[in-house]
């Protein structure tokens, strides 16, 4: 009897092995710079304090696109002192500094050359600055203010957009005046001054909470604190920083408010070099 055929070989499978599955870690967190908003006094005039009143613009009168670039703002000025500035903007754009508030000041000189004036709402602030860096602030015993806010109407009319634009205007809103510009060396980068202006608040009212805001590096540092304080920012590496301060709410969130937040980038540079 012949033998058996072998059984034929099993069938190989060409299918490859299914892949490996690797875990990728996870992203590595930067970590978290020794930024710090320090606390800084106002300092405090043994003098009168000085107040200011925008007598042009006019309340309630429109300016002609045409004219806005030239067009002169004039203030008042009472108990001025050599050792005192004008500090002026206009919307958020950075501030000037002026020394002499009695001189008429050209309008066009408060926005950056490469951008022309747009017609519409456009909101001015002026404040005394002092030798230090710091604005004065309003005391609890006077009826007029160190600082003047006046907003207007650049353009043909338009009289129901006008009403609710100066109505938010007049609103809770915020004026951010420092910092600005650029920063150069350790020194003047651990000298980063904020100050800023709360507006709108109803007298008698309850002073409301401010959100202070730096972006360095895609990582936010964050502080509340009060309508009136003032901070030195310190420890920011070289680059350029987002600068935000918002008005909160009653229920602590940021408010709502066309005007109640303002922003503007810095730029410190650690390694540049002191002339």
């Amino acid at each position: 009897m012949p033998p058996e055929p072998a059984p034929p070989p099993a069938p190989t499978s060409s299918a490859a092995p299914p892949p490996r599955v690797v875990a990728e870690p996870p992203p590595l967190q930067a970590a978290r710079l020794p930024i710090a908003f320090e606390p800084v006094a106002r300092a405090a005039r043994s003098s009168a304090v000085p107040q200011l009143e925008v007598q042009s613009p006019i309340l309630g009168k429109q300016i002609e696109l045409a004219r806005a670039q030239a067009y002169q703002i004039r203030l008042k000025a009472s108990s001025w002192s050599k050792d005192l500035n004008l500090v002026m903007l206009l919307d958020d754009y950075p501030p000037r500094v002026f020394s002499d508030p009695q001189k008429p000041i050209a309008m066009g000189l408060l926005w950056p050359a490469h951008r022309e004036l747009e017609p519409g709402l456009h909101r001015l602030f002026a404040a005394v600055q002092l030798p230090d860096g710091t604005t004065l602030e309003r005391g609890s015993d006077q009826a007029r203010a160190p600082f003047a806010y006046l907003p207007f109407w650049v353009g043909p009319d338009a009289e129901s957009l006008e009403a609710d634009a100066m109505r938010e205007a007049n609103g809770p809103s915020l004026v951010l005046l420092t910092p600005r510009g650029t920063f150069n060396g350790n020194a003047a980068a651990d000298q980063v001054l904020l100050d800023y202006q709360v507006l709108g608040i109803a007298p008698g009212a309850l002073e409301p909470k401010v959100k202070v805001e730096v972006i360095v590096e895609r990582q936010s540092y964050e502080s509340e604190l009060g309508a009136s304080d003032v901070r030195r920012i310190t420890g920011l590496p070289s680059g350029d920083h987002l600068v935000r301060v918002s008005l909160l709410g009653a229920d602590g969130q940021p408010s709502s408010g066309r005007f109640a937040s303002a922003s503007r980038v810095i730029t410190v540079n650690r390694d540049a070099p002191l002339e």
